[in-house]
């Protein structure tokens, strides 16, 4: 129900969200059509060659406008269903919801599996910075090792080439790569026994070979203190992207949820509005959108916002589903009929990647939609219990229990709460 009622995010036909969103698709893909007819049709292009000299052209233009401007409009009316089928809930596409979801489910395993590589390693750089007294025997900071054995060489040093430990670590760096711990550890062992041998400074006079050394010591140092850095922006990265793209864990938990995976990247992005909802303040967004929506009308800059992340959203849904529409006509009829090489392969190809790249801009805007949504639900919440004359919550497990109550009321006709007493309505009226 929610991905039906989110289409009444429409505007009249004199708006620019009818004009980018089904308009602009209609004429670019009318006039690629044209273009392959030109080539495939002599006929057709001849007429195209002789339109100078029709003498009917304000008819033909105005023709031409009409369908034009209706084929928009049917394209407006079916693209929520469009969306749908992109979203895997309509054939063709829901034809392979097992092969997708599959796909779907191993692409947030491998996310979830980066994510937790990211936290043991930010663990283990942690202990390095501050030492690790679980170990044995305990171990001092590894920056503390290194400036202490800086200063206890003390003989010149007379040959010094950089450890290929050493050297790794500062070309990782150099890129802004992740360095593990193990790497650095490794550089840090390789660097120990030199320094404690050897004097490193970079004081007046002192060789060139003592200031390589001193050069090294400090960029293995920072390298130490970059890993932290980029361990801590992967894991907060890979987190946002985790939250963004999936509704749910890969893994079932312990409470139960009607909020699964869904069998597209844009299936997936669509849930994770319910999911924030679900997951931050108990609102079940499938059951009380309408009530949401009213709301967010409210703010007219609000909305303006939501209204244009929304017509980017079906601009790329039009274009994704123009492009596999006239692609797979267009290979039909080039395999029935026509029977040309030069266009069939052409088709083939260019085809299958206009729609693919449609479709992954299209998941880029949604998540732009899903997130001004969210907003929305942040900001807008409480007036939905103002519109409803209920009394606001105090706390946040207050409002849980209050749109536990409000969705098996309105949602569900259940009156029962979860202890089984009569769910009490009090109004507050102004």
């Amino acid at each position: 129900m929610l991905n039906a009622l989110l289409s009444s995010i429409q505007t009249s036909l004199t708006s620019s969200g009818f004009l980018i969103g089904s308009v602009f698709p209609v004429v670019l893909f009318t006039v690629v059509n044209a273009l392959l007819a030109a080539r495939a049709f002599p006929a057709f292009k001849t007429w195209l060659g002789n339109f100078e000299q029709l003498s009917d052209k304000t008819v033909l233009f105005a023709a031409i406008s009409a369908a034009i401007l209706v084929g928009s409009y049917v394209l407006s009316a079916i693209t929520p269903a469009v969306q749908e089928m992109f979203e895997g809930r309509r054939w063709p596409v829901s034809w392979f919801e097992d092969v997708l979801h599959a796909g779907q489910l191993a692409r947030l395993r491998r996310l979830e599996a980066r994510y937790q590589a990211c936290v043991m390693g930010l663990v283990d750089i942690t202990k390095a910075l501050k030492g690790d007294d679980t170990a044995v025997p305990p171990q001092r900071p590894w920056i503390d090792q290194l400036n202490a054995a800086r200063l206890e060489g003390r003989a010149s040093i007379f040959a010094y080439r950089r450890p290929p430990t050493v050297d790794l670590v500062v070309r990782l760096r150099s890129a802004g790569r992740e360095i593990s711990a193990t790497r650095l550890f490794a550089a840090m062992q390789a660097l120990l026994p030199i320094l404690r041998c050897n004097h490193a400074t970079i004081e007046d006079g002192a060789s060139p070979e003592s200031r390589a050394l001193d050069g090294d010591c400090d960029a293995v140092i920072e390298a130490i203190r970059f890993a932290r850095d980029k361990y801590m922006a992967e894991r907060i990265r890979l987190y946002n992207l985790r939250k963004v793209r999936f509704p749910t864990e890969a893994d079932a938990g312990e409470e139960p949820s009607t909020i699964l995976l869904a069998p597209t990247t844009l299936g997936n992005i669509a849930r994770t509005m319910r999911s924030y909802a679900a997951q931050h303040y108990r609102l079940d967004l499938e059951v009380l959108w309408t009530r949401l929506d009213e709301a967010l009308r409210s703010s007219e800059p609000f909305y303006a916002n939501l209204q244009a992340a929304k017509m980017q959203v079906d601009f790329f849904i039009a274009c994704a589903g123009l492009a596999s529409l006239t692609t797979a006509a267009w290979l039909v009829l080039e395999l029935v009929w026509l029977r040309s090489t030069v266009v069939f392969t052409t088709v083939g190809v260019v085809g299958p990647l206009a729609a693919y790249a449609a479709y992954a801009l299209g998941c880029r805007a949604y998540i732009v939609f899903a997130d001004v949504m969210r907003t929305g639900i942040d900001l807008f919440r409480f007036k939905v219990l103002s519109d409803l004359h209920l009394p606001l919550p105090l706390s946040l497990n207050d409002e849980h229990d209050v749109w536990l109550e409000v969705a098996s009321v309105m949602g569900y006709e259940n009156f029962r709460n979860a202890t089984g007493g009569e769910i009490a309505v009090i109004y507050k009226h102004p």
